[in-house]
């Protein structure tokens, strides 16, 4: 008898185990949910100036999807302390690294910027996520529908903040 109790309790254990593992879903928002109501599958944050002999910029990129998002590429308008566009224009950027940004995750990196930019309008392009289609996962690609406007804006308002 105390023998039956006893597996009953470890296939109760296991079974509840297994639910639970079923019911895990991958962290973030479902991607067709987002593309939906026209949100970037990523998000960027505490864009600042780092300290140092190399001029750059940090960045928090984090992925609000629940795909696996395997690579990014971006525009990056920088401007002077007095809010005047750099002559060289924006700067093309990206991201693509041995095992992307999973579901959830925030990925912290810097990426170069010219020596007289104090600061920077960091402005989505692409990004490239994993799906699954059947059985096969296939790379798809969000597109920034608004990037060139948001390009031209940003240029345009660095360039207003100095007129003004």
């Amino acid at each position: 008898m105390r023998r039956s109790i006893g597996w009953i309790a470890i296939a109760a254990l296991l079974l509840g185990s297994g639910c639970a593992l079923l019911d895990k879903k991958p962290a973030g928002t479902p991607m067709a949910q987002l593309l939906k109501e026209g949100r970037a599958p990523v998000e960027v944050s505490s864009l600042g100036r780092s300290i140092g002999p190399v001029p750059a910029f940090q960045a928090s990129i984090r992925n609000l999807s629940d795909k696996h998002v395997q690579a990014i590429k971006w525009t990056a308008v920088f401007s002077s302390s007095a809010g005047v566009p750099l002559k060289e224009g924006p700067s093309e950027g990206g991201f693509a690294e041995f095992g992307g940004i999973k579901p959830g995750e925030t990925l912290q990196g810097a990426f170069p910027a010219p020596g007289n930019s104090a600061t920077v309008k960091f402005i989505l392009k692409d990004v490239i996520y994993e799906d699954t289609v059947k059985e096969f996962k296939i790379d798809k690609i969000w597109k920034n529908p608004r990037h060139d406007a948001e390009v031209q804006l940003a240029e345009g308002a660095s360039a207003g903040k100095a007129k003004g």
